[in-house]
Protein backbone atom coordinates (compact mmCIF):
# COMPACT_ATOMS: atom_id res chain seq x y z
CA UNK A 1 0.00 0.00 0.00
CA UNK A 2 2.76 2.47 0.88
CA UNK A 3 5.82 1.19 -1.43
CA UNK A 4 5.77 4.18 -3.50
CA UNK A 5 6.75 6.03 -1.28
CA UNK A 6 9.33 3.87 0.13
CA UNK A 7 13.09 4.58 -1.03
CA UNK A 8 13.78 1.93 -3.61
CA UNK A 9 17.70 1.58 -3.22
CA UNK A 10 19.04 -1.79 -3.76
CA UNK A 11 21.60 -0.93 -0.76
CA UNK A 12 18.66 0.04 1.63
CA UNK A 13 15.92 -2.14 4.10
CA UNK A 14 14.14 -1.63 6.84
CA UNK A 15 13.56 -4.02 9.59
CA UNK A 16 9.70 -3.16 11.23
CA UNK A 17 8.55 -5.31 14.01
CA UNK A 18 5.03 -6.37 13.55
CA UNK A 19 2.41 -7.16 16.51
CA UNK A 20 -0.51 -9.63 15.98
CA UNK A 21 -2.78 -11.34 17.93
CA UNK A 22 -4.67 -14.50 17.99
CA UNK A 23 -8.25 -14.34 19.36
CA UNK A 24 -9.85 -17.58 20.81
CA UNK A 25 -11.56 -18.28 17.71
CA UNK A 26 -7.98 -18.19 15.79
CA UNK A 27 -8.91 -15.30 13.97
CA UNK A 28 -5.83 -12.72 13.35
CA UNK A 29 -5.67 -9.13 14.33
CA UNK A 30 -3.41 -6.61 13.64
CA UNK A 31 -2.00 -4.79 16.97
CA UNK A 32 0.80 -2.84 15.61
CA UNK A 33 3.88 -1.97 13.44
CA UNK A 34 7.09 -0.26 14.83
CA UNK A 35 9.86 0.86 12.72
CA UNK A 36 12.68 1.02 15.24
CA UNK A 37 11.78 -2.65 16.89
CA UNK A 38 13.34 -3.59 20.03
CA UNK A 39 15.66 -5.99 20.39
CA UNK A 40 16.42 -7.18 23.20
CA UNK A 41 14.74 -9.54 25.57
CA UNK A 42 14.77 -9.96 29.22
CA UNK A 43 14.75 -14.02 28.69
CA UNK A 44 17.29 -16.43 26.89
CA UNK A 45 14.56 -17.65 24.54
CA UNK A 46 13.69 -13.90 23.44
CA UNK A 47 17.61 -13.01 22.97
CA UNK A 48 17.75 -16.23 20.79
CA UNK A 49 15.02 -15.19 18.73
CA UNK A 50 16.41 -11.47 18.23
CA UNK A 51 19.96 -12.97 17.04
CA UNK A 52 18.07 -14.91 15.08
CA UNK A 53 16.18 -12.22 13.33
CA UNK A 54 19.64 -10.18 12.99
CA UNK A 55 21.31 -13.17 11.59
CA UNK A 56 18.54 -13.90 9.32
CA UNK A 57 18.58 -10.47 7.95
CA UNK A 58 22.37 -10.31 7.34
CA UNK A 59 21.93 -13.37 5.49
CA UNK A 60 19.05 -11.56 3.00
CA UNK A 61 21.39 -8.62 2.49
CA UNK A 62 24.84 -10.79 2.08
CA UNK A 63 23.07 -12.81 -0.57
CA UNK A 64 21.27 -9.44 -2.80
CA UNK A 65 25.10 -7.65 -2.21
CA UNK A 66 26.56 -10.43 -3.60
CA UNK A 67 24.36 -10.88 -6.33
CA UNK A 68 24.29 -7.29 -6.84
CA UNK A 69 28.17 -7.44 -7.32
CA UNK A 70 28.22 -9.88 -9.09
CA UNK A 71 26.30 -8.40 -12.08
CA UNK A 72 28.54 -4.99 -11.42
CA UNK A 73 31.79 -6.40 -12.21
CA UNK A 74 30.43 -8.09 -15.09
CA UNK A 75 30.13 -4.67 -16.68
CA UNK A 76 33.18 -3.56 -15.26
CA UNK A 77 35.13 -6.37 -16.68
CA UNK A 78 33.19 -5.76 -20.17
CA UNK A 79 34.11 -2.34 -19.75
CA UNK A 80 37.57 -2.62 -19.08
CA UNK A 81 38.00 -4.90 -22.52
CA UNK A 82 36.34 -2.28 -24.01
CA UNK A 83 38.92 0.21 -23.39
CA UNK A 84 41.55 -1.62 -23.43
CA UNK A 85 40.79 -2.95 -27.38
CA UNK A 86 40.37 0.66 -27.18
CA UNK A 87 37.06 0.22 -28.86
CA UNK A 88 34.03 3.69 -28.57
CA UNK A 89 32.85 2.98 -25.26
CA UNK A 90 28.88 3.69 -25.17
CA UNK A 91 28.67 5.45 -22.01
CA UNK A 92 24.78 5.49 -22.06
CA UNK A 93 24.87 1.85 -23.04
CA UNK A 94 26.92 1.18 -19.53
CA UNK A 95 24.94 3.62 -17.02
CA UNK A 96 21.45 1.80 -18.02
CA UNK A 97 23.19 -1.48 -17.27
CA UNK A 98 24.78 -0.93 -14.50
CA UNK A 99 20.95 0.77 -13.08
CA UNK A 100 19.46 -2.48 -14.02
CA UNK A 101 22.58 -4.25 -11.96
CA UNK A 102 22.00 -2.67 -8.63
CA UNK A 103 18.49 -3.74 -8.38
CA UNK A 104 17.67 -6.36 -5.66
CA UNK A 105 17.40 -9.55 -7.32
CA UNK A 106 19.08 -12.71 -6.26
CA UNK A 107 21.06 -14.97 -8.55
CA UNK A 108 20.82 -18.45 -8.30
CA UNK A 109 24.35 -19.34 -6.90
CA UNK A 110 24.07 -16.79 -4.12
CA UNK A 111 20.68 -18.25 -2.23
CA UNK A 112 19.53 -17.46 1.16
CA UNK A 113 20.55 -20.10 3.36
CA UNK A 114 17.92 -23.15 4.15
CA UNK A 115 17.49 -22.15 7.40
CA UNK A 116 16.38 -18.19 6.91
CA UNK A 117 12.27 -18.26 7.46
CA UNK A 118 12.77 -15.13 4.41
CA UNK A 119 9.83 -15.36 2.19
CA UNK A 120 9.79 -12.89 -0.77
CA UNK A 121 6.45 -10.91 -0.70
CA UNK A 122 6.93 -8.83 -4.19
CA UNK A 123 9.80 -8.92 -6.24
CA UNK A 124 9.24 -5.96 -8.94
CA UNK A 125 11.90 -7.71 -11.37
CA UNK A 126 9.30 -10.33 -12.81
CA UNK A 127 6.21 -8.90 -14.92
CA UNK A 128 2.25 -9.50 -13.97
CA UNK A 129 0.95 -11.34 -11.06
CA UNK A 130 4.14 -13.64 -10.75
CA UNK A 131 5.83 -10.55 -9.20
CA UNK A 132 3.86 -11.43 -5.85
CA UNK A 133 4.15 -14.87 -5.51
CA UNK A 134 0.76 -15.57 -5.18
CA UNK A 135 0.37 -13.44 -2.04
CA UNK A 136 -1.90 -10.94 -3.22
CA UNK A 137 -5.64 -12.28 -4.89
CA UNK A 138 -5.34 -11.64 -8.76
CA UNK A 139 -8.53 -9.50 -8.67
CA UNK A 140 -6.42 -7.13 -5.89
CA UNK A 141 -4.38 -6.45 -8.86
Amino acid sequence: MSQDSLLKHSNVYELYGVDFMLDDEMKLWYIESNSNPQLSGFTKDKNSLYLSVVMGTMDIQYAYYRSRMMRVMEIVKRLQEDMGAKKEVDCEKYRNEYQKAIRNRLEPRYKISSKNMFVPLIDENIAGEGAYFGNIDPACL
